[in-house]
């Protein structure tokens, strides 16, 4: 009778039914994400023993692409790659002379990851190795990429991200964590790092379509007249709603989006 009541309740509240997401994690879960968007952020550079120094304004327009499956109940695995081309614009110059200065003219940034991992009814982790380009590193190099959420539902988790979802140049917003609720309807998260503060919100367009937006900031340092920030538009295909032709409540088991 319980069951029956909150089933009904679930109905007319428009919610999926406590059957369908306990049904959530038998069911194989595929989507791609397609990101575009723009980016402001300062990066600073010195040279030791020299006390000369370089803050730079970065403008970058970004893309980003991202797939992921389940192909069995617990497996889990997601590739992406996120390009960003800037425009570096000197802020600060002090006194002395900047040795390879690598953000000068146009500024190439990319992130390319693989994770695989595994989904449990209250909890998931995926990890894997991303290669890394950004004139900080001197050119690519590898990182890990993690990935974990936790939580009673799909209602409500908890989440974190190292080199994981879209990243180009702004570093700092590399490592984040929050909270995070899907239903079949929304997705939305707020997230957290180094000063930096993010959140996202995607809607259901209909049967496998969600468009939505990210917008991150970073609290602005002493040179910037403007915080970091980044805004993206997205819009996820999810194929397996495509193939039951109805939207799907998430589950426990589902990953977080991007």
């Amino acid at each position: 009778m319980t069951r029956r009541l909150a089933a009904v309740a679930a109905l007319a509240l428009g919610l999926p039914s406590p059957a369908a997401a306990e049904e959530a994690p038998s069911r194989p879960a595929q989507e791609a994400l397609l990101a575009i968007g723009y980016g402001r952020y300062a990066i600073g550079q010195g040279v030791k023993g020299d006390a000369a120094s370089q803050t730079y304004d970065i403008d970058e327009a970004m893309g980003y692409l991202g797939v992921a499956a389940r192909p069995a109940r617990g497996l889990w695995w997601q590739a992406e790659g996120a390009l960003g081309i800037g425009e570096a614009t000197p802020l600060v110059a002090e006194t002395g002379t900047v040795a390879d200065d690598a953000y000068q003219g146009t500024l190439w940034t990319g992130v390319f990851a693989a994770r695989a991992g595994w989904t449990a009814r209250r909890w998931g982790a995926a990890a894997g190795p991303a290669v890394v380009g950004h004139p900080d590193f001197g050119g690519l190099q590898l990182r890990p990429s993690l990935e974990a959420w936790a939580g009673p539902s799909a209602r409500l988790y908890v989440q974190g991200r190292v080199w994981a979802g879209p990243q180009t140049g702004a570093r700092d917003m590399a490592a984040t964590i929050g909270l995070g609720h899907r239903s079949s309807r929304v997705r939305a998260s707020v997230d957290g790092g180094q000063a930096v503060l993010m959140g996202t919100l995607d809607l259901h367009l209909g049967v496998g379509l969600w468009l939505g937006a990210q917008y991150a900031a970073r609290t602005a340092g002493a040179d910037q007249e403007v915080p970091d920030q980044r805004t993206l538009l997205r819009l996820t295909v999810a194929y397996d709603e495509l193939g039951r032709g109805a939207p799907s409540a998430g589950g426990g088991s589902t990953p977080p989006p991007p």
